[in-house]
């Protein structure tokens, strides 16, 4: 694994809440030991983590209903989406659908779309309890009070994109 150079990850909950419980994302969620190997893994890793998932991202169902019409691939998508409005109707109270991979995908391709990141050390939770999942993200040049540091800080946690511009540019490419 050495041989490799860098990892992309949509998981994490960021410096946000969790998807899945309030503190762990749902992708890591659902396996924090595998999560745990590959944080630890040596090799760069840049996350983006689900709190970059803000309105800018998020399709509205009218939104989904126009995209129908743009192309074969683009009504799959809006379709592929249908049961996420749902969920995030009851969960969020708002019909929207988290475009998290294919802004996953927009950062790792797109020149440009990662503004920001923040170099951290990743510690994944997998206790059986209430925290199972969650990864907490030590902040390079970040003192904290228990003196705890870290030889490396590999995990590179996307903090801004140029979000405004996703879905144009994804309705572009349908």
């Amino acid at each position: 694994m050495k041989h490799v150079k860098r990892y992309w990850s949509m998981g994490t909950a960021g410096f946000g809440q969790g998807n899945a419980t309030p503190v762990s994302e749902f992708n890591v969620y659902h396996d924090a030991e595998a999560y745990e190997v590959f944080a630890e893994s040596g090799v760069p890793i840049t996350v983006l983590g689900f709190d970059m998932m803000n309105d800018d991202v998020r399709f509205t169902k009218e939104e989904l209903e126009e995209m129908t019409s743009k192309s074969d691939l683009a009504d799959y998508i809006a379709k592929s989406f249908s049961g996420l409005i749902q969920f995030n109707t009851k969960a969020l109270g708002k019909p929207v659908a988290d475009d998290a991979d294919g802004v996953m995908m927009a950062c790792a391709l797109w020149n440009g779309f990662i503004q920001e990141t923040q170099a951290c050390h990743a510690v994944v939770m997998t206790g059986n309890d209430d925290v199972y999942g969650q990864v907490i993200l030590y902040k390079e040049g970040h003192g904290y009070d228990s003196g705890i540091t870290f030889d490396d800080y590999p995990f590179h946690v996307i903090t801004k994109t140029a979000s405004e511009t996703f879905k144009e540019k994804l309705m572009a490419l349908l």
